[in-house]
């Protein structure tokens, strides 16, 4: 099956294909930027740390230990380290509207605007272009079946038996011959924006920051999260 497949990203550090994409790539994976969003808390939910800071919170705010220092729930071993990230304050909280929906921190989806206004336009020789995650691509299977994308994008062109399977409004995103099926949905990435965070906080593997929701399906298999790696409690944030 041949194809013709511009790509339109969204994530993009996850499949740069060059270094000059690499490079521009960098603050997408950078510890600590207002794009990543990895770490240890990322399946407390409640915590405004489970988030990317695309989604806006209140002033960041620890409890603080008797030394003056950020309170963490694990006590000091052998070495006198403790463990466990900083316990936050009560006031640290995610902003959600009146539905309970959290809020887009408009300056910080700016920053994104400009950053991906500078993603190269060209990359091996296929074309691509950002996307806009305030509104994600949903793509249109036969039936009328419909998915969100997370990730990126990519187009192509059926050519000789090939028949188009899924679309991404007048653009086909999917293709089925009598012996392959082809998907430019990055369905693996698709799936790992809205699973269980639990094995990501285990690993530290990073998330994707867009979603503003775990669906239920997922989310029901949340109290396993009330005991750790090995069986021991994980104290409740803010206790």
């Amino acid at each position: 099956m041949a194809c013709g497949c511009p790509r339109t990203s969204a994530w993009p550090h996850t499949s740069t294909q060059s270094v000059e994409e690499a490079v521009w790539a960098v603050p997408f994976d950078t510890w600590g930027g207002p794009f990543k969003l990895q770490g240890h808390m990322v399946h407390q939910l409640d915590d405004p740390r489970a988030w990317a800071r695309l989604y806006a919170r209140t002033p960041e705010k620890f409890l603080l230990d008797d030394k003056g220092k950020p309170k963490r729930p694990i006590p000091p071993n052998a070495q006198g380290f403790e463990g466990g990230e900083p316990v936050r304050d009560p006031s640290y909280q995610l902003l959600r509207d009146k539905d309970g929906r959290l809020v887009r921190d408009e300056e910080v989806w700016r920053q994104l605007d400009a950053a991906m206004a500078k993603m190269p336009a060209e990359v091996r020789g296929l074309k691509q272009s950002p996307l806009d995650m305030r509104t994600p691509p949903v793509a249109k299977y036969p039936g009328g079946a419909t998915a969100v994308n997370w990730s990126e994008i990519n187009e192509a062109t059926p050519v000789g038996a090939g028949k188009a399977i899924a679309w991404w409004a007048d653009k086909v995103v999917g293709i089925e011959t009598e012996r392959t099926v082809w998907l430019g949905t990055r369905e693996g990435m698709n799936l790992h924006a809205i699973s269980s965070r639990l094995e990501a906080h285990r690993t530290t593997e990073p998330c994707n920051p867009f979603p503003s929701e775990i669906p239920e399906l997922y989310e029901a298999h949340r109290p396993a999260l009330n005991e750790g790696e090995w069986g021991t409690p994980v104290p409740p944030t803010g206790q």
